[in-house]
């Protein structure tokens, strides 16, 4: 299945609030709270691993563009913390 790719951040942190706010309302009916306030808690901070690919990779020109690349991730990784808690508590996910 491809999926078509995001021309704007606006449009990738839409994306982002509707996969985690549906994503999370099943984990909702699968898991236990303390679970999921402990996989919540993770999705704070990029793991280690994600910004050494970013600052390691060739597909990124130069420091500013590597860096552009990290504060994207850092706006997504929020957005989805944000949305994921929102539902947790009683908030109706984004379709």
């Amino acid at each position: 299945m491809a999926h078509p790719e995001r021309s704007t951040v606006a449009a990738l942190v839409w994306k982002a609030r509707r996969v985690a706010g549906g994503m999370v309302e099943v984990q909702c009916q699968r898991q236990r709270l303390g679970r999921l306030v402990l996989d919540q808690a993770k999705e704070l901070v990029p793991p280690p691993y994600v910004v050494r690919e970013i600052l390691a990779t060739n597909l990124a020109h130069g420091y500013l563009s590597r860096l552009q690349l990290l504060g994207l991730l850092v706006v997504v990784r929020q957005v989805w913390f944000w949305e994921r808690l929102r539902v947790i508590v009683g908030g109706m996910p984004v379709r």
